[in-house]
């Protein structure tokens, strides 16, 4: 699939010619910024269905983002939202997975801190509601010069040499929520490379970005500038190439299409290493006899149902369950929740106050969290790592197997540290 971002400077008079060209591209779905379209809505251009989200009608034309999507990908939105006149999210369900697309446009390197401080807050709100249990891919103009870094999984070592103080936010925000910077991980020529030129001040920036989850079933495969489209802007368009593999719906997904939202849908897991005892197997066929009814007193439905839920309802009582959250990480745990939680309510207090002193505390709540999921994840890590090796060498060869298991799918075990 081709997906893509663009500054376009103003639509309202190009976006047929736009979608024309987009359809040319092959593209199947495009971020635009600085529409300065006006108000909230759905339309059709073309090929392709526009949602957008802008200022209210009585304010003077700026800002703006919008998506289009192909209309063989109709079905496929569950929901969208109009967040602000900056940001727009889309929950599409792609190939047997659940994305979240968010379009956004940061505010300017010139505007006040606050302004900017305002952005990626509800930024990384939006962020720490919907990553943790869907892929993520943000599309957008950020305003922000990320720089270039050897041997890190958030910048590539084929960006630009410069940083500003939006690339410094943006880099702090994806590290929060282990999010990659794709345009810096493939080599380009310049030409392909800077998403922004000023020719007659001889100026040049990266500053449109695909960013998406470091662990993802999404494959970015190339991210680069295609300069033969214009459309009487200075940003150029940056085109994606992303695969998604296939894979079949499953029940949780079929629910998840029902309405039903995935951050409350909770997998149960039996305890089944109790059948190692004898006792407990014993208590497990006594509580089985006792449900199994008597088949010349019943009915054929009824020796049916029954069949099929006294297996059920005795494993639950002899070995009991466990639930487990599909969306936690395995080094996550309580202590994680409660300092977001801390974060998040300094966060509202600073919205409701806008007071110095509370924006400072929740500026010191965030650095703070950022620390203690730093520390969770590198004490997770030593501990799983003197576990791997442990088993190296010895017997246990299975038993590697599932502890990298237990990293890949980390729902179903409980947390390795408390």
């Amino acid at each position: 699939m081709n997906f893509a971002t663009w500054n376009v400077q103003g639509i309202r008079l190009k976006k047929d010619i736009i979608a024309a060209e987009m359809q040319k591209q092959n593209m199947n779905l495009i971020a635009f910024t600085e529409t300065k379209k006006k108000g909230q809505g759905t339309e059709n251009v073309g090929e392709y269905i526009h949602l957008y989200t802008g200022v209210t009608k009585e304010k003077r034309a700026a800002r703006g983002v919008s998506v289009l999507i192909k209309k063989s990908w109709k079905n496929k939105i569950r929901n969208w939202e109009a967040v602000n006149e900056n940001i727009l999210t889309i929950n599409i369900i792609l190939y047997g997975y659940n994305i979240i697309i968010i379009a956004a446009y940061a505010p300017s390197e010139d505007e006040r801190d606050s302004v900017k401080q305002d952005f990626f807050d509800k930024l990384d709100q939006l962020l720490e509601d919907f990553s943790r249990y869907r892929d993520v891919i943000l599309l957008g103009d950020f305003n922000g010069r990320t720089g270039r870094k050897n041997n890190s999984q958030i910048v590539g070592p084929f960006g630009e040499a410069t940083t500003n103080d939006n690339g410094e936010r943006l880099i702090d925000l994806c590290e929060t929520h282990d999010l990659k910077i794709n345009n810096g991980f493939f080599k380009h020529k310049d030409i392909h490379r800077y998403t922004w030129t000023q020719n007659t001040r001889n100026l040049k920036s990266i500053i449109d970005y695909v960013i998406s989850k470091q662990e993802t079933h999404i494959e970015i495969n190339d991210v680069r500038v295609l300069r033969g489209i214009t459309c009487g802007s200075d940003h150029f368009l940056v085109r994606a190439k992303i695969r998604i593999h296939f894979r079949k719906m499953d029940k949780l997904q079929e629910n998840h299409n029902t309405g039903i939202p995935m951050e409350l849908m909770n997998t149960v897991q039996y305890n089944f290493n109790s059948f190692n005892d004898d006792s407990t197997v014993f208590l497990y066929q006594r509580r089985l006899d006792s449900k199994l009814l008597d088949p010349e007193e019943c009915t054929f439905n009824e020796i049916y149902e029954n069949i099929k839920s006294s297996p059920i309802a005795a494993t639950k009582e002899a070995i009991g369950t466990k639930e487990y959250s599909t969306n936690k990480k395995f080094w996550w745990n309580d202590e994680m929740e409660s300092y977001v939680e801390e974060k998040k309510q300094k966060y509202l207090k600073w919205l409701s106050t806008k007071t110095e002193r509370d924006l400072e505390e929740y500026k010191i709540s965030k650095r703070q969290l950022r620390t203690h999921i730093n520390r969770a994840k590198n004490k997770a890590w030593d501990i799983k790592c003197e576990q791997i090796n442990n088993y190296i060498g010895g017997r246990k060869c299975s038993e590697i197997w599932k502890c990298i298991s237990n990293i890949k799918n980390p729902g179903i075990t409980n947390l390795i540290y408390t």
